[in-house]
């Protein structure tokens, strides 16, 4: 008796050490960081390059300086907008609908101009 309750105890911590399981696809939320002090040499830093299609919350993170965020689909057309104006660690929340293809996060500070894909699945 005393065996299994140690293996169940077991069980329960280890289960415990493996977190929260991934948010799924179609709702997992994006944040994009504008100037990462921990990643500098990406101006415009995705917490994930792939979601499914969905609504999806996007939050903008300005680490550096005021910067506008844009996510443009495969025509170019801008389905999302957003902007920070001080830059100091301004967290601005929002959220957008994707459909499947591919998009181009533009993060846009002063006249400088970065960008990343993001992919969305069916």
């Amino acid at each position: 008796m005393r065996t299994l309750w140690l293996v169940l105890a077991s069980a329960g911590v280890l289960t415990s050490c493996f977190g929260d399981p991934p948010p799924d696809p179609s709702v997992a939320p994006l944040e994009v960081v504008h100037g990462s002090r921990q990643q500098p040499t990406e101006p415009c830093l995705l917490n994930r390059y792939e979601v499914g299609a969905g609504t999806h919350e996007l939050v903008l993170i300005a680490e550096g300086q005021p910067v506008t965020v844009s996510v443009r689909d495969s025509t170019s057309s801008v389905v999302y907008r957003t902007e920070a104006s001080r830059g100091d660690g301004e967290v601005v929340p929002g959220s957008v609908e994707l459909g499947a293809g591919t998009y181009v996060v533009e993060c846009t500070a002063g006249e400088t101009s970065s960008e990343a894909t993001l992919v969305v699945t069916p």
